[in-house]
């Protein structure tokens, strides 16, 4: 499973994206990715306090 998205400014050209995906793998296992960013802040731009707070996230998940 997939779920994306992307906001765009078009008078700044300013990017926050947003994606996470998962996957299971066999009966007990499943692979996790978040990934969450910004580009193009300007400072009189509102995500430009966010600018240092792109993540990425993998995790490997074991079920009992």
């Amino acid at each position: 499973m997939v779920l994306a998205g992307i906001l765009y400014d078009t008078d700044t050209q300013a990017v926050f994206g947003n994606i996470e995906a998962s996957r299971r793998l066999g009966e007990f296992w499943s692979l996790e990715l978040e990934l969450r960013f910004t580009t193009n802040t300007d400072e009189e731009d509102n995500l430009y306090y966010f600018r240092a707070d792109d993540y990425l996230g993998i995790s490997l998940k074991r079920y009992f």
